[in-house]
């Protein structure tokens, strides 16, 4: 089991995006945190070409909130330059990748702990479902701590439907969102893992999207590993016998 990585958006909300014409729902909205916002592509093999305007460090990419299934496919090709994604002058290439664990939230991510170094990221899909649609772009420099999240851990839902009651006992349902919930603690023992956690605090707080991967390197259920929403602080905690602290966190999906 590989520890938890955390991914802010900065690298991809900063690029710029190009593809084929859209059946409904431009490129951008793959860069607005609402993943009911998508980009809609017609069926087939849609691409996504990406420039991160200058050659920078990353090692998580995801495509999130998809209509895809089991069956489809994606490729992912970095390049210093947009000429080299499809020559041999390539840095990177996946080679066709089966989208066998998509899950039932069309969630898909490629990550890669050594990292890769380049401007330009070209996306190309062999997908089912037309029009295909994506909610949300990663493109992450994402944090790795030291240490894995804390035992205890809690996965899971959380119904946000509101029952009523008549003068005569009965309960009304009205249903809301059953939305993904993980709760979660990170045991800071280094200086740098303070640091990039404050980052993420700091930038993010409680209003701004983070993707959160409980076990990127998982070989087995991959999408349950994958939350993304917002992410809510709880109280601080200093371990005394150990000499480190505590960050608490729930993440609820959105």
């Amino acid at each position: 089991m590989s520890h938890i990585t955390i991914a802010m958006p900065y690298l991809s909300d900063a690029a710029t995006l190009s593809g084929p014409a859209e059946t409904y729902g431009p490129l951008v909205n793959l860069q607005r945190m609402q993943p009911t916002d998508v980009w809609a592509a017609s069926g087939g093999t849609p691409y996504i070409v990406i420039d991160l305007r200058g050659v920078v460090a990353f090692n998580l990419i995801a495509l999130l909130r998809t209509n895809g299934v089991s069956t489809d496919q994606w490729r992912v090709r970095t390049a210093d330059l947009e000429a080299d994604l499809t020559t041999g002058s390539r840095t990177y290439d996946s080679g066709y990748l089966t989208w066998s664990w998509v899950g039932s939230q069309g969630d898909m991510y490629l990550w890669n702990s050594a990292g890769w170094t380049n401007r330009w990221i070209r996306i190309d899909l062999i997908v089912t479902a037309n029009p295909f649609t994506v909610g949300r772009l990663y493109v992450a420099d994402a944090f790795q701590p030291t240490a894995n999240y804390a035992y205890g851990a809690e996965r899971g839902y959380q119904d946000f439907s509101h029952i009523d009651m008549t003068d005569a006992g009965n309960m009304i349902p009205n249903h809301g969102a059953n939305k993904k919930v993980f709760n979660f603690s990170l045991n800071l023992i280094n200086a740098a893992d303070n640091h990039s956690v404050s980052e993420i605090n700091r930038l993010r707080g409680a209003s701004r999207d983070v993707l959160i991967i409980s076990d990127p390197d998982a070989s087995t259920y991959q999408s349950d590993n994958i939350y993304y929403g917002l992410l809510q602080a709880r109280r601080a905690s200093v371990i005394t016998n150990y000499n480190f602290h505590q960050a608490s966190y729930q993440l609820i999906a959105l």
